[in-house]
């Protein structure tokens, strides 16, 4: 729970991972309306990620006054134990990597590869504290 628009209300931001089907693995985000309801919008923010996501931390990255969004994934590749490690590292995959999403005016964009963050099938992102 986090408030991701600054509105003073808390909002709810759920990882989904697991799902083989793109669709049924895009992160959600529910809007606090100030009623005792939520909308689902993370479409509209920025932040139904498809990847296979285990734990978002909202922190203020870019010193701007609003929080931004460090995302971890997982990966679900087989690994053999030869040789082929090397190429893995290098084989990019933005469903497994984690993901670094700037905040500007309520509209998060992955700003990941500018941060130098490396997003490859060889992330095991399984906890995240900032």
């Amino acid at each position: 729970m986090v408030d991701v628009n600054s509105d003073g209300w808390n909002d709810i931001y759920i990882c989904r991972s697991g799902n083989t089907d793109r669709a049924s693995r895009r992160n959600l985000l529910y809007i606090n309306n100030h009623n005792q309801t939520f909308t689902e919008k993370a479409s509209a923010f920025g932040l139904d990620d498809a990847g296979y996501s285990t734990q978002a931390s909202f922190f203020d990255y870019d010193k701007d006054g609003d929080l931004d969004m460090f995302l971890i994934n997982h990966s679900i590749h087989y690994f053999p134990v030869d040789n082929q490690f090397t190429k893995l590292k290098r084989t990019a995959d933005k469903d497994f990597g984690s993901k670094l999403y700037r905040n500007d005016d309520n509209y998060f964009t992955d700003v990941s590869e500018q941060a130098g963050i490396i997003s490859n099938v060889i992330s095991f992102g399984l906890g995240v504290a900032v």
